[in-house]
């Protein structure tokens, strides 16, 4: 659990060949890679979404679209924030116990 101020992070693995384009959304808004909002996609195939203080308004769907010339791949995750704490209920991107792995490739 993450408390009300603190940064929170939503991952995945993303390849593809070529590879994708990488797009996040909170609902159906664009988020804009700003000093709040921190994107990264690593050469290992790490995307992430880092905020970097959540607050109540943050409470959402959040997104990530990968996209390239052979297809669009997605993968969401619910953001709760309440009382001081957060909460990830049905989050797809990140678990201890799993990582979804976003697969684009071209066919020959």
């Amino acid at each position: 659990m993450v408390k009300d101020g603190s940064s929170a992070r939503l991952e995945c693995l993303i390849s593809g060949d070529p590879k994708p384009n990488i797009a996040w959304f909170k609902e159906s808004s664009l988020i804009a890679a700003s000093e709040d909002f921190l994107q990264f996609y690593d050469d290992d195939n790490q995307c992430s979404l880092v905020i970097r203080e959540v607050y109540p308004e943050d409470t959402g769907k959040y997104t990530v679209v990968a996209k390239n010339p052979s297809g669009v791949a997605t993968s969401s995750a619910d953001l709760v924030i309440e009382e001081g704490k957060t909460a990830i209920d049905d989050f797809e991107m990140m678990t201890e116990e799993k990582d979804v792995i976003i697969m684009i490739m071209s066919q020959h």
